[in-house]
């Protein structure tokens, strides 16, 4: 009863059916957009992009700690 449950409410009409639940939620986002599942390489080149930025907002503080402390 783990992770598949959520899908499973969420997706199966015939467990939305017994449990009452009402018809399937649409697959929009919040600006009416349709949810569309990233690929594997662009969440790697996110991510990559996000630890570069990260990387570099990083190194500038430590220089500023570095040139406090001495």
């Amino acid at each position: 009863m783990g992770p598949g449950m959520t899908s499973q409410l969420q997706e199966n009409e015939f467990i939305r059916d017994i449990f009452q639940l009402g018809p399937c939620p649409t697959k929009t986002g919040i600006n009416g957009n349709n949810k569309i599942k990233q690929s594997k390489l662009e969440r790697h080149l996110v991510n990559a992009a996000a630890f570069k930025a990260r990387s570099i907002t990083r190194g500038k503080n430590r220089d500023k700690r570095s040139a406090v402390v001495t």
